[in-house]
């Protein structure tokens, strides 16, 4: 993207905000990764805090299910090769299974991210 790349020649940073267990596995509300793509987000988070997510999405194949639910500028999206920017407004929220949210829409998905992040 003209204008976001960082002077060493590395990728800017992508800011990313973390709820439910992924909060507490990682202990950030936000981590701040160099990705291009929604599977790279999970690597990282892999690789840096010891969990198995992106073997897990990566073995359901190109889409993610609806355990994990990732939110790009408002969008709901579902796809690991989803490219990202380095100005994307990024959450992304596991699913707890039985609990209020487990299965919903998506615009009762945004309110409640909308509602939790304030």
């Amino acid at each position: 993207m003209p204008g976001k790349e960082c002077l060493d020649g590395a990728d800017p940073k992508i800011k990313i905000k973390l709820y439910g267990p992924l909060r507490s596995q990682t202990g950030k509300s936000y981590i701040e990764v160099e990705a291009q793509n929604v599977l790279d987000i999970f690597v990282f988070i892999d690789r840096n805090y010891g969990t198995n997510i992106s073997q897990r999405l990566a073995s359901w194949g190109t889409n993610i299910d609806a355990s994990m639910q990732i939110v790009i500028n408002g969008e709901i999206v579902r796809e690991l090769d989803a490219k990202i920017q380095p100005d994307d407004d990024i959450k992304i929220i596991p699913m707890i299974g039985g609990g209020k949210y487990a299965m919903v829409e998506k615009s009762d998905l945004l309110k409640f991210w909308h509602d939790y992040s304030k």
